[in-house]
């Protein structure tokens, strides 16, 4: 409360109604924790281990309490392990507390998971929960909203990465006594039958 001091008599009985007093509460302060999201293969194959990392960062003007990040890994991976600590996986889901963040201090979480060939690769990662009001976003929105209504459905309190599965290599059909050794069957060098590969 702030304001000016006036003191004032009043003899008994009299009223004075010219006084107005008010209290003013201050707003709860507001924190703008955000998300950032990197894989370390861009483009795997299938059977592949990755490693997500996911930053979780407060750039004021609060201090954050509670923040809590979740990764609800799709389809296209499986064996999710190895959280670092604070971060527990149960099943396709990684659950990150990072619990109090300083203004301008972050906490990082990496994890892993192996590719598969089939299912979604596109892998969201978002905070769900924190004490504060956030100042651009709402953790209680997924990334498919638009948090603050400037048309981008995608807000600093969520990010992705992917990983795209890489060309499969192939051979050649012809195996031949190559006599010249140009990599190239020539009229005189004839196929070999019966030749398998693995």
């Amino acid at each position: 409360v702030s304001g000016v001091t006036i003191d004032t008599k009043l003899t008994a009985g009299e009223n004075d109604t010219t006084w107005d007093a008010g209290m003013y509460k201050k707003p709860p302060a507001k924190a703008d924790v955000s998300l950032t999201k990197d894989v370390n293969q861009t483009t795997a194959y299938p059977g592949d281990v990755v490693r997500f990392t996911i930053v979780v960062k407060n750039d004021g003007p609060a201090t954050a309490t509670g923040v809590v990040a979740t990764d609800k890994v799709p389809s296209g991976y499986t064996n999710v392990s190895n959280p670092s600590s604070g971060a527990t996986v149960n099943g396709q889901t990684v659950t990150m507390k990072a619990g109090t963040i300083k203004v301008h201090a972050s906490k990082t979480f990496p994890f892993e998971a192996t590719v598969k060939e089939s299912g979604e690769h596109l892998n969201w990662a978002e905070v769900t929960a924190m004490d504060q009001d956030d100042t651009d976003s709402n953790v209680s929105k997924g990334h498919t909203v638009d948090d603050n209504g400037d048309g981008n459905p995608i807000d600093d309190d969520e990010d992705s990465a992917e990983v795209t599965i890489g060309a499969k290599a192939s051979i050649g059909d012809t195996v031949w006594e190559d006599t010249d050794n140009d990599g190239i069957q020539d009229a005189n060098e004839q196929g070999v039958s019966g030749v398998k590969v693995h």
